[in-house]
């Protein structure tokens, strides 16, 4: 996305601050949707849910604005149903031919989906007096934190930038969610498992009642931390189906791997994280198994090297989202 993606210490700090100050607004309205379900009896498209839960999340931690894309009723978007369309026509250009659209016509909605999102921003971040608020005024800082660029404007960066913090954090949260819940519905013990040890935390709080009904469904970072088979699920389930199941890298430079394989600059390797998930000879027997405690070791959650579970990318390549 040429100027528009930056290193993940650059939005760090960003990130964080607006995350911190959201993430109760956004839990509270993805349990709003899900109780109106429960009591009216109503089917829900989880997938299409966390999308909209991710893509509210993503648009708020970036740059201070909520879509409402999660809204009780469910309502159409039009910014994020540009992108949508955007995103799908990019990586399936093929279907552009299928449906007739003229490249400029692609350009045309794919600008929709960048200005949309600007607009939006500008418009919502403003206080009531015309003046930027402080998540408005940390996207300006970002003209300045990069030393090693000439110095670049707000104008030149904001589209390329939204779309791919959007890209970056949309998708690779969603699709997870998603097969993580099916796992779920198909492993019993494990979702008792896990309830179990959340009731556990729960219990554990000392709080007053004002702030106990809130936090009942709202954890703490520390409260999080305790939750080690939660995490030990959640790894398991991205293991079995990584947001990313085939990604490729390509040679800067004429390399050689270690088995004496030749590569040549330019060439691509690709490789399946999917597939090697579900391979004997690196997993084990059990790897097309979904067993969470095989990242328990005496009771607490071992973290596996990232080269080997490859879920997000490894090193500095690691993907924000």
């Amino acid at each position: 996305m040429e100027d528009g993606v930056f290193e993940a210490h650059v939005c760090r700090d960003l990130q964080r601050r607006s995350v911190l100050r959201r993430h109760h607004r956004d839990a509270l309205s993805l349990l709003a949707l899900l109780r109106k379900v429960a009591t009216t009896g109503e089917s829900v498209d989880l997938q299409e849910v966390f999308l909209r839960f991710t893509f509210d999340n993503t648009c708020t931690a970036a740059f201070g604005v909520d879509p409402g894309c999660l809204s009780v009723d469910l309502l159409t978007v039009p910014f994020a149903k540009a992108f949508e369309g955007a995103t799908k026509l990019s990586m399936f250009p093929f279907h552009r031919v299928a449906l007739r659209v003229e490249d400029e016509a692609f350009r045309c909605w794919h600008g929709e989906a960048a200005q949309g999102s600007y607009q939006g921003h500008v418009q919502l971040c403003r206080g009531n007096r015309g003046e930027p608020t402080d998540g408005f005024r940390e996207l300006q800082r970002l003209e300045i934190r990069q030393p090693l660029r000439p110095p670049l404007k707000i104008d030149q960066i904001r589209n390329h930038f939204y779309i791919s913090f959007i890209l970056a954090g949309h998708d690779t949260i969603s699709v997870p969610l998603a097969w993580f819940f099916w796992l779920l519905s198909k492993h019993r013990h494990v979702e008792e498992h896990i309830v179990h040890e959340i009731s556990m935390v729960i219990k554990s709080r000392h709080e007053d009642e004002t702030t106990h009904a809130l936090g009942d469904v709202v954890f703490t970072v520390d409260e999080l931390k305790r939750m080690e088979y939660l995490q030990a699920a959640i790894s398991e389930s991205l293991r079995l189906y990584p947001s990313m199941p085939i990604d490729f890298k390509e040679a800067l430079e004429d390399d050689v791997f270690p088995d004496g394989m030749m590569v040549k600059k330019g060439a691509r390797v690709i490789y399946s994280i999917y597939s090697m998930a579900r391979m004997e000879s690196i997993r084990g027997k059990d790897c097309r198994e979904f067993k969470p405690k095989r990242w328990i070791k005496y009771g607490v959650f071992v973290t596996k090297s990232q080269f080997k579970y490859a879920m997000f990318n490894v090193g500095p390549r690691l993907r924000i989202g």
